[in-house]
């Protein structure tokens, strides 16, 4: 967590800068990734270009990029 300039500088390094946004709902609460900006929150991502992503998503790395089409196996040690 930074403040200030570094909360601006920060995450413009990053390529993929998710939010996790939870809801309300009657079974309790139910996480989401927020992959776009919505004005409130600054989130953004490259996998999700040409509409691959929508704009909340499952809280599943491997999923997420399972539907962006990338590797998703894992490396050998």
């Amino acid at each position: 967590m930074t403040t200030g300039k570094g909360a601006i500088i920060i995450p413009t390094l990053f390529d993929e800068v998710y939010v996790m946004d939870p809801k309300k709902t009657s079974d309790g609460v139910k996480y989401r990734v927020l992959t776009q900006n919505t004005g409130t929150y600054t989130a953004r991502s490259r996998l999700a270009k040409g509409g691959l992503l929508s704009m909340y998503e499952e809280p599943d790395i491997k999923g997420i990029l399972r539907k962006a089409g990338m590797d998703v196996s894992d490396k050998p040690y």
